[in-house]
């Protein structure tokens, strides 16, 4: 199919030991972790690898007017917005207050919407794993009582993400639930540093944001666009392409997944279009991680006879709550 080193040639006959939909915050880290253990790992990803056209061969330089373009978020050219790594499509769906259809704040391409995030990486609070507690208002709300796990569980995995993501920062004055585990952040701006000491001499408890920046000369710590200087620690930097790089991994980009074949226990295959051909992929497991808004999609497109209402949708719940 290619010649990059980390396309498979044939992928459909190829028995995977796991295949991963999506290479966002997700996708890259389960298949990363899963490669490094000797798993024969396929990424599948609609959007570009590595955002060629955002990142040109050494030396060479994008025009300023191609840079704006890449960086303007409401450009509505599919293409465009690929190449920016962002979703290339309007999305469609119901609210409580009607019906909408706009370009989602999604990332599309290696790295996910890791690729144009601010590289902020907080801990939840313990309290949100108990949903329905902080919006009493809300009678007619699905929200459970708690989650099935709780900020416990996740601690330990919390601490290994940081320490993966190099995620610099100050400690949080409340903080619930124990220390983040942070490396050292520059020395803040004179002007920052003020705002910093004025507010904590008001009673106020400020602290530097948990983000996964390196920090180079000229760091602009890029929010929702593409780093073009290897500072942001998104998905595809620090995971997917170790993956492939050192792990053995394999990826198939501009490979979209339309749907998941599933009997009642677990899925045996996918079927998606690679470069307008369509493609069936099976592996011994499956990683669905096409973020909030595509995962649900995905799912209810994949009714049968064993799923009527959509895969794993037996509770009703997969699409909602979403906000």
């Amino acid at each position: 199919m290619s010649n990059s080193p980390y396309i498979p040639e044939d992928p459909g006959k190829t028995d995977w030991d796991v295949a991963v939909i999506g290479t966002g915050m997700g996708g890259a880290v389960a298949g990363y972790g899963l490669a490094k253990r000797g798993r024969r790992v396929l990424f599948i990803e609609k959007g570009l690898f590595l955002h060629e056209e955002f990142r040109p061969a050494a030396g060479a330089q994008l025009e300023e007017s191609r840079l704006a373009e890449l960086a303007d978020g409401s450009n509505e050219r599919a293409e465009t917005r690929l190449a920016a790594g962002r979703w290339p499509l309007r999305l469609q769906g119901g609210t409580s207050f009607g019906e909408l259809e706009f370009f989602a704040p999604l990332g599309c391409g290696s790295g996910g919407s890791t690729a144009l995030y601010g590289a902020a990486l907080e801990r939840l609070f313990p309290a949100d794993f108990q949903p329905r507690a902080n919006f009493p208002q809300v009678n007619d709300s699905t929200l459970p009582e708690k989650w099935p796990i709780g900020y416990e569980d996740l601690r330990p995995f919390y601490t290994q993400a940081e320490e993966l993501f190099r995620v610099r920062g100050s400690p949080d004055p409340l903080a619930q639930g124990g220390e983040a585990k942070l490396r050292e952040p520059p020395p803040l701006s004179p002007r920052d540093q003020h705002f910093l000491d004025s507010f904590a001499s008001v009673g106020l408890h400020p602290y530097r944001l948990h983000v996964g920046y390196e920090f180079v000369d000229d760091c602009e710590e890029c929010l929702a666009q593409l780093c073009p200087r290897g500072c942001k620690n998104d998905a595809a930097r620090i995971c997917l392409l170790p993956a492939l790089e050192k792990y053995g991994a394999r990826i198939l980009p501009q490979c979209e997944v339309f749907r998941l074949e599933a009997g009642t226990s677990h899925v045996k295959e996918i079927r998606c279009r690679c470069n307008g051909e369509q493609l069936s992929i099976r592996a011994k497991a499956f990683v669905l991680a096409a973020g909030a808004f595509m995962s649900p999609v995905l799912l209810l497109n994949s009714r049968s006879e064993a799923w009527p209402d959509g895969l794993a949708n037996r509770s009703g719940l997969v699409g909602r709550n979403l906000m």
